[in-house]
């Protein structure tokens, strides 16, 4: 933790722009150096020996050691509670298939206690960390709404120096500091191996088990999480395809059809109610009218014709198929229009499609001290005044003093 006698000279350097900053925290984390503020031992898991079958204490001794690595990662850090819970409770999780008496999956009393208690040190946790990041956000924002023509080189030099040490102690916080408004926001992996190494783990435990859905979602989450490994698409291209599943993916993500793609000359159409189904599009289907919505932008189709509209302007006619009283919508120009990259990909032998987005706003490449810096005016450099040229003290002779002087032929 940083000391509060640097938090309170930055706030003496602040309030030097006539301004107020509201007092929600008296410390910054430095994410860096300090531990976890909770504290987890063996003797505070749960007692893994009070299982009698020796299968059970062995899987939950292995899970648990991964516990212990996982939670003093620096990603798990950067989960929010919701995620840390979600990732934690699955250390917990006892394969059905062991207790054959019962079919669900088992937490003991225990158990759950403890999760109880991971879970309110989490928050506390939680609590603190935002604290801290409100106070240095406030900060941030006093400095970039407040004049500071009055204040001298030095204040400023003095107040960029204290805020290059608290920023730089928190990676996020330049980000809440931006006009978050103009910026385009990219995922951040929040996971690290040691939870693509469970879920792999779990996964092939589930699949020898015959557990074919626990083994399908385990490699989905799989998918995600490693931002489209072509094993894990592999994987679950062949689970879904022994299921005689129809689907295609969107951004590392499983969309099944209901209805098959319908194909006309040599495009794919997809049925307005499987596109329904994609993160972030809207379909409103009217008695004369289709509306695909997704953001701001928007198609329209006439249904007496088939013409169609992108935000307001006309893209062409039989746009869409209507076949057994079914609309379909052609797939690369749906998503196209919507700033997606549509791909066939051979090797899987499926439609691959992703949203085409900015990896990095050039505000993103800044490094804290010049993002700081453009937060404070820029400090004048000293101009010299050149000093007037004296006139000079020997007269010139005059034109007609010039004639006078040549001497006489």
């Amino acid at each position: 933790m940083m000391k509060k006698k640097q938090s309170t000279l930055l706030l003496t350097a602040l309030l030097t722009l006539g301004s107020s900053v509201p007092a929600m925290a008296t410390s910054v984390t430095d994410t860096a150096t300090a531990t976890p503020t909770f504290s987890y031992s063996n003797s505070t898991l749960p007692n893994f020996e009070s299982f009698s079958n020796e299968k059970v204490s062995k899987e939950l001794k292995e899970r648990k050691e991964m516990l212990e690595e996982t939670i003093y990662a620096d990603s798990f850090k950067e989960l929010s509670l919701g995620e840390k819970m979600v990732l934690v409770e699955g250390y917990f999780t006892v394969r059905s298939d062991i207790h054959k008496e019962n079919q669900k999956t088992i937490l003991s009393v225990t158990d759950i206690l403890e999760l109880h208690r991971i879970e309110g040190d989490l928050k506390k946790e939680s609590d603190n960390e935002s604290k801290d990041n409100a106070l240095i956000s406030a900060l941030i924002q006093e400095v970039k709404t407040k004049d500071m023509s009055k204040l001298t080189a030095d204040e400023i030099k003095n107040s960029k120096e204290l805020m290059n040490k608290l920023i730089g102690s928190n990676k996020d916080l330049r980000t809440a500091g931006r006009d978050l408004d103009t910026l385009i926001h990219t995922q951040i992996k929040m996971f690290n191996s040691t939870q693509l190494r469970m879920l792999n783990k779990f996964g092939q435990e589930s699949e020898i088990n015959g557990d074919k859905e626990q083994a399908l979602e385990l490699n989905k989450k799989m998918l995600k999480l490693t931002e489209g490994d072509i094993q894990a698409y592999k994987k679950v291209t062949s689970l879904l395809s022994a299921q005689g599943k129809n689907f295609f993916f969107v951004d590392n993500e499983v969309i099944e059809t209901t209805i098959p793609f319908f194909t006309k000359n040599g495009g794919a159409y997809i049925d307005i109610s499987d596109m329904s189904k994609v993160t972030g599009f809207e379909i409103t289907n009217e008695e004369k009218k289709l509306t695909v919505q997704n953001g701001d932008n928007k198609i329209e189709v006439n249904k007496e014709d088939s013409s169609a509209s992108f935000n307001g302007t006309p893209i062409g006619k039989d746009f869409t198929v209507l076949d057994n009283g079914k609309l379909y919508l052609p797939i690369h120009s749906i998503f196209e229009l919507f700033h997606y990259d549509v791909k066939w990909d051979g090797e899987i032998q499926k439609i691959v499609i992703y949203k085409q987005v900015y990896e990095k706003n050039e505000l993103d490449s800044l490094s804290v001290e010049q993002f700081v810096d453009s937060l404070f005016p820029q400090v004048p450099v000293e101009k010299v005044e050149k000093k007037a040229d004296k006139p000079s003290t020997d007269k010139q002779p005059t034109k007609e003093e010039k004639i006078q002087s040549k001497p006489q032929q």
